[in-house]
């Protein structure tokens, strides 16, 4: 079973750019070995932040927003359980029409960006299929201009509840994988629990509030991105962003918990916190890469043997 971690933040906060890092850090834990490589199974808007690794060869994508909408719930399930396009272009493009194989030979990790846009487009996929799930769709009518038909349909309580138990299916597949570490990143999502005690959970978003404060629970070490200002020399008050690996108040709800742990050897945490004593990793870029990140973070892991 592969080691998991799961990057969680909102928009514009270096998600992607650690996936780049975390391909560049297992390539070179194997020493450089010629011919390994990092996939990545992107449902995300972009993988520009990590276009340096797919085209030094060290990270292959498929991109899930690319293939037939009719299979896209068996894209994800298939791509999930190692499955990879026989044909693929540079884009992350698959050509599904010459099928697909489970050969992980050279492959050395696993990403999946992300938990948030793989729910969505798996709801996308259901409604635009016209796929019921216990429950019937909402508004479902029919419209038609210049000889084509456009079908529309609105998600059901019921799609909620198929697509977070297919979530959770398919991160188990993936953090199944017989590869050494698996990394998945998600939007932050906040909301206010649907039981009687109504409270505010903040965590990973998925699909609704349900599995908000359960999704970090599924894997074995979480980092919560989070935007903050700092001061510049020459600029002022500047956004930057940590990555915290400690559970954290929210700086505007202070009583509600950001979820971030770390899953290693007590001796690899002391480590961790001696490096970073105040629970959070600061995504600094230096003139060229980044000084400190995913990569800093799995060296002094690793730095335990």
């Amino acid at each position: 079973m592969a080691e998991s971690f799961l990057i969680y933040g909102e928009s514009g906060t270096y998600k992607t750019t650690q996936v780049g890092l975390f391909a560049d850090y297992q390539v070179e834990r194997y020493d450089k070995t010629d011919g390994l490589y990092v996939r990545l199974v992107t449902s995300d808007s972009t993988f520009k932040p990590a276009s340096r690794q797919v085209k030094s060869g060290r990270l292959k994508v498929w991109n899930l927003k690319a293939g037939p909408m009719e299979t896209k719930l068996a894209q994800v399930m298939l791509a999930a359980q190692g499955w990879w396009p026989n044909v693929i272009d540079e884009a992350g493009v698959p050509d599904l029409t010459k099928g697909l194989t489970k050969d992980l030979t050279g492959v050395v990790g696993y990403a999946w960006e992300g938990l948030s846009q793989t729910a969505d487009l798996m709801s996308q996929h259901l409604t635009d299929t016209q796929k019921s799930t216990g429950q019937p769709l909402q508004s479902v009518f029919e419209q038609k201009l210049g000889g084509q038909t456009v079908s529309f349909a609105h998600a059901s309580q019921g799609t909620y509840g198929f697509v977070q138990a297919k979530t959770r299916e398919y991160v188990k597949f993936l953090t199944a994988l017989p590869v050494d570490r698996v990394l998945v990143t998600a939007h932050e999502g906040k909301g206010v629990d649907d039981g009687p005690s109504k409270k505010m959970v903040f965590g990973p978003a998925v699909l609704g509030k349900a599995l908000t404060d359960k999704a970090s629970s599924w894997f074995g070490t979480t980092l919560h991105h989070e935007s903050y200002m700092v001061e510049d020399k020459k600029r002022g008050k500047v956004a930057a962003v940590r990555a915290y690996f400690e559970r954290h108040p929210d700086p505007e709800v202070g009583n509600v918990f950001w979820p971030a742990k770390l899953d290693c050897t007590p001796d690899a945490g002391r480590n961790v916190l001696e490096y970073w004593p105040e629970g959070f990793i600061p995504l600094v870029r230096g003139k060229v890469g980044y000084e400190s990140g995913l990569h800093l973070l799995l060296a002094v892991i690793d730095s335990e043997g």
